[in-house]
């Protein structure tokens, strides 16, 4: 039941993405929910209600990472109905490394269309402080993105948009003025006060999509997943509705990558405050050859 078919494979590889797949009850992710639901409070910047997140290691608000001390959401993405599927891909050996939560209040802005380039150290235009990962030379760069709904999703709720067949181009980016970048959100969580000001902009990237079958997820229900490559360009909408949305995604590469490269020059703390000594890895699949990484097997906090 929790494998892909050859055809879901083979459109994988053709578009960048597949779902949504029937993989948690609604009943597990609730669990899941809850917890991050407690850790979370409401507030109001400018105009725009937001909800912010409390992370318990790192001590700042941010919506990265809380599966390194929340086991219940940890254990989401080290499922084998995931894994398993992941490694289908032709993937086998899997390091379980970031997570994301992607929550939308009433009337929140839409996250524009975008790939992930911070992920990846050939570009030039990245500050090599601020690269998430390093890729060996040589090695096609490889970063799965698993997307979970916390609830029945619609539409109108906003969802994800995928340009199918992105992922096999490189898009520009471009420097642009602060607040109108492709995350509107930066306008209520980043302070450019703190900030050098160099780095006081936002970004947007070359795409037209209008040179591209642009494809919808009308509806994904709680406990469904949607696997796609971060190289795929891909967009949300606004939440048009009077519900808040919720989801988040985990993220999966191959152990020969480096993250958080800044590490190996005893740089400790990132752009947002958080103590990367206080980051690991999880070896989900298959086998670890590689030194460069803090990896465990399973993530035993908060037992």
């Amino acid at each position: 039941m929790y494998e892909l078919t050859d055809a879901q494979v083979n459109t994988f590889h053709q578009k960048g993405w597949i779902g949504p797949l029937d993989t948690f009850s609604a009943q597990e992710v609730k669990i899941v929910r809850k917890e991050i639901e407690a850790i979370s409070q409401i507030e109001l910047v400018g105009e725009q209600k937001i909800r912010t997140f409390s992370h318990i290691d790192f001590g700042i608000k941010t919506v990265n990472n809380h599966h390194l001390y929340c086991k219940p959401l940890s254990d989401i993405f080290e499922d084998k109905r995931v894994v398993s599927r992941l490694n289908q891909l032709g993937e086998p050996n899997l390091l379980f490394w970031r997570t994301s939560i992607f929550h939308r209040m009433p009337a929140q802005e839409e996250i524009g269309w975008h790939q992930e380039i911070e992920y990846y150290g050939y570009y030039p235009d990245i500050d090599e402080n601020d690269l998430f990962l390093l890729f060996p030379k040589g090695e096609k760069p490889l970063n799965l993105t698993v997307w979970v709904a916390f609830e029945d999703i619609t539409s109108e709720m906003g969802t994800l948009s995928f340009a199918n067949g992105s992922h096999q181009k490189e898009f520009k980016s471009i420097k642009v003025p602060f607040g109108q970048g492709l995350f509107q959100e930066e306008k209520y969580v980043r302070n450019l006060e703190a900030e050098p000001e160099e780095k006081r902009y936002s970004k947007v990237f070359e795409f037209d999509e209008n040179e591209w079958e642009i494809e919808s997820v009308p509806t994904v229900k709680a406990g469904q997943i949607i696997i796609f490559t971060e190289k795929l360009m891909h967009s949300a909408p606004s939440n048009n509705s009077s519900k808040e949305r919720w989801a988040i995604n985990g993220r999966y590469i191959r152990p020969s990558v480096t993250v958080h490269p800044q590490l190996l020059n005893n740089d400790y703390i990132d752009s947002y405050g958080c103590d990367l000594r206080k980051h690991f890895s999880i070896l989900v699949s298959g086998s670890n050859n590689h030194k460069t990484n803090k990896v465990v097997t399973i993530n035993r906090k908060g037992d």
